[in-house]
C-alpha cells in the first residue's frame, strides 16, 4: 500500500515539475518576443492546480 501512494505521489511531483518547466518556458518565449515583462505569477499558481488535480482524478 505505502509503495504504491509513493509512486503516486512521485508521479504527481513529475507532473508538477512537467507543469512548471512548460510554464516557465512559455514565459521566456513571451519576452523573448514581445520584450515585455510578462504578469508571471498570475498563470502558474491555477496552472499548478489544474495539473495536480487532473492528475488525482486519473488515478
Amino acid at each position: 500500500m505505502f509503495r504504491k501512494n509513493r509512486k503516486f505521489g512521485l508521479r504527481i511531483l513529475s507532473l508538477i515539475k512537467l507543469h512548471y518547466l512548460r510554464y516557465a518556458y512559455n514565459v521566456s518565449d513571451k519576452k523573448k518576443s514581445t520584450g515585455k515583462k510578462s504578469p508571471g505569477g498570475t498563470f502558474y499558481l491555477p496552472s499548478l492546480l489544474e495539473g495536480f488535480l487532473r492528475a488525482a482524478a486519473e488515478a
